[in-house]
């Protein structure tokens, strides 16, 4: 009974409290109704509503007593305890006790409590503490206890199912489903209390495992005093085993001849740890197994091969866990063709399967790479190429299709001719090809441009634009020479007069200058309007701008014949023309002429009258006759001298007796001074062809340096100084090679040359 009371205390203590006081805003507030146990102590508590110091007086029930009132203040209320004992001998039933709250001179408020008067109960369930069962996923189970009233009093027994389970339940009294489980039972009663529960099914993380599951905790309290009893019971879940496959690609396609794999995710979604047996089955176009294929790991089929990776057959997959394997498929060398698998994973008597399928991938592509011209502008007489890098971007073997257009705007500028229109290439073979060769039209002026399109596709299918190609048109520079017509007049002058026309295709302009294979005067005639130098003479070069394509110019030119050469020979004049353009190319006409050496030119002057000739010849031997003069007026004053001298001498020595000597005469002295000719004989001229010697000539000739930049204007005029020396410089040459042919007079024995010799001119 001590042991009731302190349950019933502390049970009390939770009790709602209740106003009952009449007042409309009541102060104090006590519990509705407090069981009491005969001879147990039981404390009661009052709360007052405010902090005043008020005083609480408590009503008398004979059997009852009243100890221990105090009171306490906190968070603005006051709370009143107190304990109320019941003596042994009260009868069961109840009591009201009374309370007033007062100032000490006025009721303030007041309340009654209900003072239940009886034995403790005594409830007793079947079992206790915590039982297991097992039950299977899915399956509604019964669970169920009796219990006993050994009590003296009838009581209003509250039963209680507590359970963090989300599996549905429900309440059985005696095997009977009901809704409301609260039931009197009276003294040494026994009712059976159960309930139905819905086993859940083992989740996707195998949960719960095998032999564990959820809790449910079973209370029975009796309405008194809040005594009772309790039992738990654990619903243990049965061993399951199940397994799934997962697959996120169901077609794989596989580029012939090469391999891919395709990844399964297998999971254990029992509730213990097993072993997956992992085997692939080959299957027809419907779907079904090939008849009498037995499922394994690894087969051959139809030239494809199929095979698992990552199975681990030996290795246990907990419960919830994942493993992902892999189907490789190795498609054979085929531009076409289907392999079906089935792959199927077992677990224990639970199988799973799902099914996948390799198909050939017959993938048509041609990557075009560096498509080049490989000249940076289209000339008429050399084709330039057009070539690209093409390689096979397909699955496999395959045939490519080259296509190329000119724009309509491009007809009339670049002749084209097709290259390799179908080129057979391998499997990631690559190879240069050759598109096309392109050239100048011969009627495309320079820098006219098009357009080139080139498209590349498998054969058979659409063509694919790859690049467009901006062509331009080369300037083309061409001089040609039409007509050339020389003269030689009778002071042995050749004029040349030479014809050239613009077979270009761009406006160009001259420029113009002569060499010569001997030294001799030679000079052009510029046309007007031509640039010069205005103090050259005579002129070596000219430049003209500005001609326009198809137009003629005319050229004139001319070179004295050499007058001096010993031997016969030809003179080769070469007109070179460099265009303004393009300075590097160079344009030559050569002109020649013979000439006669000196000995076959006096012979041409005996044969007949040459005005030139013999002019030439009458002004050098004035020359020659002014020298001779000169010489014997000197020579006479020197004589005349030197014998005034010698006379003055002899008279002081005896006079010798002179040699006889034939008297001279002036025209025998004179005679002294002539120059004997003899006619030369004519040397024998071997005979060689005129363009033999042309072509001889050009091959002795040092070829023509590399066009250089227009020389300074000060440089220029420097070079003419120099030209114009060099000039006279080779007259005087010629003048005194003249003077050294003349011949010697015979030297004579005289008295003169005697009386010479002895002569003192100092």
């Amino acid at each position: 009974m001590r042991v009731a009371g302190v349950v019933l205390l502390i049970l009390l203590s939770t009790l709602p409290l209740h106003h009952v006081s009449a007042s409309t805003t009541p102060a104090l507030s006590c519990p509705e109704t407090v069981p009491l146990l005969p001879g147990q102590p039981t404390m009661v508590s009052l709360t007052q509503h405010g902090e005043d110091a008020l005083t609480l007086e408590v009503g008398s029930i004979a059997d009852v007593q009243v100890q221990d009132l105090n009171s306490t203040v906190a968070d603005g209320l006051r709370t009143w305890t107190m304990t109320l004992t019941a003596s042994l001998t009260v009868e069961n039933g109840h009591m009201d006790l009374s309370f007033n709250l007062t100032d000490g001179s006025s009721i303030l408020d007041a309340c009654t409590v209900d003072l239940w008067i009886r034995p403790a109960s005594a409830l007793v369930l079947g079992a206790t503490g915590e039982s297991t069962f097992t039950v299977n996923e899915g399956v509604t189970t019964q669970v169920a206890v009796n219990l006993t009233n050994v009590g003296s009093e009838p009581e209003e027994v509250h039963f209680a199912l507590s359970t963090t389970s989300d599996w549905a339940w429900g309440w059985t009294l005696n095997g009977v489903r009901i809704d409301d489980p609260n039931v009197t039972v009276q003294p040494d009663e026994l009712v059976y209390i159960g309930a139905w529960i819905d086993v859940g099914l083992v989740g996707a993380d195998g949960r719960p495992l095998f032999g564990t599951g959820p809790s449910f905790t079973l209370s029975a309290t009796s309405s008194f005093d809040g005594r009772g009893a309790t039992w738990s019971f654990v619903l243990g879940m049965e061993e399951i085993k199940r397994v799934s496959l997962d697959l996120q690609e169901p077609t794989m396609p596989v580029a012939p001849g090469t391999d891919e794999r395709v990844e399964v995710v297998v999971t254990n979604r029992g509730n213990v740890p097993s072993k997956v047996q992992l085997d692939l089955s080959a299957l027809e176009e419907d779907g079904t197994v090939v008849t009498g294929f037995e499922p394994i790991d690894r087969f051959q089929r139809d030239g494809w091969t199929v095979a698992l990776f990552g199975a681990l057959p030996d290795v246990p997959l907990e419960p919830g866990a994942s493993r992902t394997f892999e189907v490789g498929l190795l498609a054979p060398w085929s531009d076409e063709g289907r392999m079906d698998v089935r792959v199927r994973a077992t677990i224990g008597a639970a199988t799973e399967t799902v099914d996948l399928s390799g198909v050939v991938d017959l993938q048509r592509a041609f990557a075009v790479e560096d498509i080049t011209v490989r000249c940076p502008d289209l000339e008429m007489e050399r084709a330039c190429e057009v070539r690209a890098n093409l390689r096979n971007a397909g699955t496999y073997d395959d045939v490519a299709t080259i296509e190329l257009t000119l724009e309509e705007s491009s007809a009339g500028i670049v002749n084209m001719s097709l290259g390799e229109e179908r080129v057979v290439l391998n499997h990631g073979q690559q190879r240069e090809v050759l598109l096309a060769r392109l050239s100048a039209h011969p009627d495309a002026l320079a820098f006219e441009t098009a357009t080139l399109d080139v498209h590349v596709g498998p054969e058979g299918q659409s063509l694919v634009h790859v690049e467009q190609l901006d062509l331009r048109i080369a300037p083309r520079v061409e001089w040609v020479f039409e007509s050339i017509v020389q003269e030689e007049d009778a002071r042995q002058r050749v004029s040349v007069t030479a014809t050239l026309r613009n077979d270009g295709n761009v406006v160009d302009g001259l420029v113009v200058s002569m060499k010569s294979s001997h030294g001799m005067e030679m000079g052009l005639i510029p046309p007007a309007g031509a640039e010069y130098d205005d103090e050259a003479d005579p002129i070596r070069s000219f430049e003209v701008e500005g001609l326009p394509i198809g137009d003629n110019i005319t050229l004139r030119a001319w070179f004295d014949l050499p007058s001096d050469e010993q031997v016969n020979g030809t003179v080769y004049v070469n007109l070179s023309v460099r265009s303004r353009y393009v300075p590097e190319q160079t344009f030559q006409e050569t002109v020649s002429a013979p000439y006669l050496g000196v000995p076959w030119q006096e012979d041409a002057n005996e044969q007949g009258f040459d005005i030139g000739a013999l002019a030439g010849q009458a002004w050098e031997f004035f020359q020659v006759t002014w020298h001779i003069v000169l010489a014997v007026g000197v020579a006479t004053i020197i004589l005349n001298r030197a014998v005034h001298r010698r006379a003055e001498q002899r008279a002081d020595r005896v006079k010798p007796t002179p040699e006889q000597r034939s008297e001279e005469t002036s025209e025998d002295w004179m005679a002294g001074f002539q120059t004997k000719h003899t006619a030369p004989k004519p040397a024998e001229s071997r005979t060689v062809d005129a363009g033999a010697f042309e072509q001889a000539f050009r091959n002795r000739s040092t070829p023509s340096p590399a066009p250089t930049p227009a020389p300074p204007v000060a440089l220029t005029e420097a070079a003419s100084v120099v030209l114009e020396a060099r000039t006279s410089q080779a007259a005087v040459e010629r003048l005194d090679a003249l003077a050294a042919g003349l011949s010697t007079p015979a030297e004579a024995t005289s008295e003169i040359d005697a009386l010479l010799d002895d002569l003192d001119l100092g």
